[in-house]
């Protein structure tokens, strides 16, 4: 907690050297402005940044490995495009939540979990891109990002878990990857621009409400591997 609550800290230079931003080191500094990680740091706990809502630019190192839990959560300000390390191997729950201004995030590395909440409440995030390591799509972790309209979906996905990308307006079509077999409840809850959707070959089970109220869905695609429907699965 080196500076957390410094409300008037404008600015701060972190040297090259430095391995590690420990959790809620930067926490409150509302007048923080910009922040440029080192390569030399492998990893930033858990809510180092997190209400910092003066922040606008934050640049992540090329030696980065991990991102704790809540570590930008609520950098309301922040409108800069966002790119992550190949390095980079964790991301925590909620690293983004509430970062209503961050229009573009390109993930890299060898992520395999987009935890839950990670994205939520990016309302102004227009294109993701996640790399071919990622099997897992959690809870909320897309929740709210009714902007959110250029991905693709990793070809190493399994599953995409309960209201992933729940309220997401510009959406207007979808392909599940083939190997993707869980779609939880919720999942494209009120999707409501999405106009077509193409599962994949080993989509096993579709959850509750999954598409309810995506009320423009003109087409559908399922495959033979399909073993349930659950209730209002597409209810408009």
């Amino acid at each position: 907690k080196a500076f957390s609550g410094c409300n008037s800290l404008e600015s701060i230079t972190i040297p090259n050297g430095v391995t590690s931003i420990g959790y809620y080191a930067f926490q409150g500094c509302s007048s923080l402005t910009s922040v440029n990680i080192p390569d030399s740091v492998t990893s930033i706990g858990s809510s180092a940044f997190y209400d910092c809502y003066g922040l606008t630019m934050a640049k992540l190192g090329e030696g980065l490995q991990s991102i704790g839990e809540y570590a930008f959560r609520y950098c309301s300000a922040l409108n800069t495009s966002v790119t992550f390390p190949e390095t980079l191997q964790t991301i925590g729950r909620g690293v983004f939540e509430g970062c209503t201004n961050v229009p573009s995030i390109t993930v890299q590395g060898t992520v395999e979990r987009i935890e839950e909440s990670t994205f939520r409440g990016c309302n102004q995030l227009k294109t993701i891109v996640l790399p071919n390591t990622v099997n897992y799509i959690g809870q909320y972790a897309f929740y709210d990002c009714h902007a959110l309209k250029d991905f693709a979906l990793p070809s190493s996905l399994t599953k995409i878990d309960y209201r992933a990308f729940e309220n997401n307006h510009a959406l207007n079509s979808l392909v599940l990857p083939n190997s993707v077999d869980t779609l939880c409840d919720r999942a494209f809850y009120n999707c409501d621009g999405l106009n077509s959707v193409q599962f994949g070959e080993n989509l096993k089970y579709i959850g509750k409400e999954s598409f309810c109220e995506s009320n423009n869905l003109k087409s559908v695609t399922f495959n033979e591997s399909l073993l349930n429907i659950d209730d209002r699965a597409f209810q408009s």
